[in-house]
């Protein structure tokens, strides 16, 4: 049996598991227009609306993605009393997601990304434009509370945390030391998607980073496959997890147990790239979900890596389904 296979043998292992996400809720809204003409107002392009629609982004993107494997989601973050909010929770529900973890502040900006879109006669699309709508200020003391509390509650009965930060502000100190607290209380595994330094995450079990932020977190270039073992065992034993996750762009995904075992997969799809949005949540997705079923880190990784593979071939935040996931194990093989 090929090593595609190991791995999408986890997936009938998911649907039932129960997890818990933390972080960063955004909606990621798309508008797209048919190229029409040079505007006469200045030069620029004029693009004739053609469509538009929103999905959960950032923190919310591993949510969906696990709910499309079967697993039982419930999310915890902070939105606003605003129609953004509410955009994002229902978009949420639809996919399965349980939203009551999330903590409605007033005054406080839902975060959204508009994207603009021009769309060719052939249906290709390319990214013109962002537009960010970020929030207002840091959260106030019984927001953070209502995070603390939902984050103690979920880890009453989820089998692991995932914290997923993108910087917006949730994923901060305070939110930190609730979930080491919340997974040490009740026993749970604890999950990171880190942005920027993985040193704020001690104490954690699986921790991932991208090599860029590792490189600038450990003062060096990771240039041979010998830097990204010893990148891996310093994160592990720095930050006392039981692995190292370090996510390689177009060289796929390094990985190293506590154990010492280190693994090195190249990229599953290296010719196929429309967007690369999204990736990420769907490798640390897949990464818990193994988690959650004491499933071998090789064949998590590799089944990550598969998942990874899918999502940079399509537009945007996507949550790959377990049939496609088989499918793309097939071709593989």
């Amino acid at each position: 049996m090929s090593w595609a296979r190991e791995a999408v043998a986890l997936l009938d292992r998911f649907p039932g598991q129960r997890l818990a996400v933390i972080g960063d809720l955004v909606l990621d809204r798309y508008v797209v227009g048919f190229p029409a003409r040079i505007s006469r107002e200045a030069p620029v392009l004029v693009l004739e609306e053609r469509s538009a629609f929103a999905r959960p982004g950032s923190a919310a993107n591993p949510a969906t993605n696990l709910s499309a494997l079967g697993c039982a989601v419930e999310i915890i973050g902070v939105v606003g009393c605003d129609s953004e909010a509410d955009t994002l929770l229902r978009a949420l529900a639809e996919t399965g997601v349980d939203t009551r973890g999330v903590v409605r502040a007033p005054g406080f900006t839902t975060a959204a990304k508009t994207r603009i879109l021009a769309e060719d006669a052939a249906g290709r699309r390319q990214q013109m434009l962002r537009l960010d709508r970020v929030p207002s200020g840091p959260l106030d003391a019984a927001t953070l509370a209502g995070l603390g509390a939902a984050i103690d509650h979920a880890a009453e009965h989820c089998a692991v945390l995932l914290v997923s930060d993108y910087k917006g502000g949730v994923v901060c100190e305070a939110t930190i030391a609730a979930a080491l607290a919340a997974a040490r209380r009740h026993e749970r595994p604890l999950v990171v998607d880190t942005q920027g330094s993985p040193f704020r995450f001690r104490g954690f079990t699986l921790v991932k980073s991208n090599q860029p932020d590792v490189e600038v977190a450990l003062g060096a270039r990771l240039e041979t496959e010998d830097a990204f073992r010893s990148a891996c065992a310093q994160l592990v034993e720095r930050l006392q997890a039981r692995a190292a996750v370090i996510t390689r762009g177009a060289e796929g995904i390094s990985a190293l147990e506590a154990s010492g075992e280190y693994l090195h997969l190249p990229a599953a799809n290296r010719a196929e790239v429309v967007d690369v949005t999204g990736a990420g949540d769907t490798v640390i997705a897949l990464l818990a979900a193994g988690l959650a079923v004491g499933a071998p880190l090789r064949e998590t990784v590799a089944l990550a890596n598969l998942g990874a593979s899918l999502v940079v071939r399509r537009l945007g935040v996507v949550a790959p389904t377990p049939d496609e996931l088989r499918q793309a194990a097939r071709e593989a093989d």
